[in-house]
């Protein structure tokens, strides 16, 4: 902004000294010609400045952007449209300057030669966000100007406008975190199958799966082991225990809490694909009406958009501790077929929690987003298993390494 008003009193001066020396050389030497340029001189300041204001009465503005829902790093375009309302008159020249409101910097402008009856013209602004989340985008000024450059106007743009940055998803082939938990599923099919004799849907074979459950008709025309699925099965489902305590003492914590966040919906994307039940569970923060614990279970696809919704725009603020999570979480009437912790903070006290979870029909696992590179002192002989993300690591390989048999 400073540069933009010194480039505009430098305009001016030089103009200034213009008129001024055709001031002398009027006074001293005259002449038809002189004078003609003399008045043109004075008179093109002013039929600039009619000229803006003009186009400020006679021009509309509009904003949008090039999308609502953007992912992280993907570039989001913000638009600032002009338009001629005039019906018979064009409008010559015109320069619009893009003006961030937080820095005041230049971040675009535009020379638009002539505007003819109802047409439009757009200038726009690039920007990329680097955390997932829900953002709002501070109003612009757009400042025109006169083809002299000697003026310019503020123009106000109507409303605010919001863009939600997702997080990535990550397409898993195995998952390290639900090893020995398809197992308990299929144990589970396997205890109801006397119950019930009406197949209604088929998936691809899992290890665990009975050999009875083979759909050998569909393997045949697919070429790859089909289970069937039953009317009325109750399958256990897969329990996803999400920290939401901010990340404290690192350099980065929104980094750290968006790499959880991809975990879980790693994890998530992965049980909707061979149809695992799956309830994710976490506190909410006081940043939530009410507070209180969000619990949702998994079904469809319909299910995951909202609850990849959900997560796009999650404030890590629960001030609650981990145990208190758990004690939320936990039920003694239910029971889950394995159960996946995702922290970024990892103590003593959270492998012991854990560790209460774990049982021969339960396996637990730790999904720990690393705040740093420094090694982890692990406990030897843990009964369950904990995945490392460490920074800049790639998280669909830490999740896809299979856990020893």
């Amino acid at each position: 902004m400073a540069r933009k008003k010194r480039r505009l009193i430098t305009r001016r001066l030089s103009y200034l000294f213009v008129v001024l020396t055709g001031t002398l050389w009027v006074f001293f030497f005259g002449g038809v010609v002189t004078y003609s340029i003399f008045f043109l001189c004075l008179l093109m300041p002013l039929l600039s400045a009619m000229h803006l204001l003009v186009v400020r009465r006679r021009v509309g503005f509009g904003q949008a952007l090039s999308a609502h829902l953007v992912r992280k790093q993907e570039p989001m375009r913000h638009f600032v449209c002009l338009t001629n309302m005039n019906r018979t008159m064009f409008l010559p020249a015109l320069r619009v300057d893009f003006v961030d409101k937080e820095d005041g910097q230049i971040t675009a402008s535009c020379a638009v030669s002539a505007l003819l009856p109802g047409d439009h013209a757009e200038v726009f602004s690039e920007r990329t966000f680097r955390y997932r989340g829900q953002y709002h985008i501070a109003l612009p000024e757009v400042h025109l100007s006169d083809f002299l450059g000697l003026l310019w106007l503020r123009c106000k743009l109507s409303g605010p406008l919001t863009v939600t940055v997702c997080p990535r998803v990550y397409v898993l082939r195995s998952c390290r975190m639900l090893f020995g938990v398809t197992p308990s599923l299929a144990r589970q099919a396997r205890s109801s199958s006397n119950e019930v004799s009406v197949a209604s849907d088929s998936r691809k074979y899992q290890y665990g799966d009975p050999v009875n459950r083979i759909h050998w008709k569909l393997t045949a025309q697919k070429g790859e082991l089909i289970s069937r699925l039953f009317e009325n099965e109750e399958a256990a489902e897969v329990l996803l225990l999400l920290d939401t305590t901010p990340p404290s003492g690192v350099e980065d914590p929104m980094e750290v809490a968006d790499r959880l966040v991809e975990a879980v919906l790693a994890v998530l994307y992965y049980c909707l694909q061979y149809k695992f039940a799956v309830r994710l569970v976490h506190l909410n923060g006081p940043s939530v009406p009410g507070g209180g614990i969000f619990n949702a279970q998994q079904k469809d696809r319909a299910s995951f958009d909202s609850l990849f919704a959900h997560l796009s725009t999650l404030v890590f603020d629960s001030a609650d501790p981990f145990d208190m999570l758990l004690r939320h979480a936990v039920n003694p009437s239910e029971t889950f077929a394995g159960t996946v912790v995702f922290t970024s903070a990892l103590s003593e006290a959270h492998l012991t929690d854990v560790a209460t979870l774990h049982t021969p029909g339960s396996p637990a696992s730790i999904v720990y987003t690393a705040p740093d590179d420094a090694p982890l002192n692990l406990p030897v002989n843990l009964p369950f298993s904990v995945c490392v993300v460490p920074p800049g690591a790639d998280l669909r390989a830490a999740l896809e390494v299979e856990a020893p048999s």
